[in-house]
């Protein structure tokens, strides 16, 4: 990508140029890498973190949280509840959405907030 954005006319020596693209992306993974890990340590690390994944109470707790959003997202008015699903469970771009139904992306944006506002307000911030 980097390669297809460049000037290729302007570069004196393509093969440094390409050798320094690979170093700099080499050392971005490299450092994206190391943050993870540290995330990752951290994380473990905190109390209260040893409770078994699969623990049956947070499963149950877990299929509630979603009955309550099912029940939540199916009081919102059609139109507002197919451009959430669209945008915020099935990332379909807000322009994409936008030009299937005919509105402007503002328009798109106007019901995901509504949605959103409702959702929260619904289901509690914290809760």
């Amino acid at each position: 990508m980097r390669l297809a954005d460049a000037d290729l006319k302007t570069i004196e020596r393509p093969e440094a140029y390409l050798f320094s693209v690979a170093t700099n992306l080499i050392r971005d993974r490299s450092r994206r890498q190391r943050v993870q890990t540290n995330i990752k340590v951290e994380y473990a690390q905190q109390p209260g973190l040893g409770v078994e994944f699969l623990d049956p109470h947070r499963v149950a707790e877990g299929h509630d949280m979603l009955r309550e959003l099912y029940a939540a997202l199916a009081e919102l008015p059609e139109r507002t509840r197919r451009i959430f699903i669209l945008y915020r469970i099935e990332n379909v771009e807000k322009k994409t959405i936008a030009a299937a139904l005919g509105i402007t992306e503002n328009a798109i944006e106007k019901h995901i907030r509504r949605a959103m506002g409702f959702l929260i307000e619904r289901l509690g911030a914290g809760s």
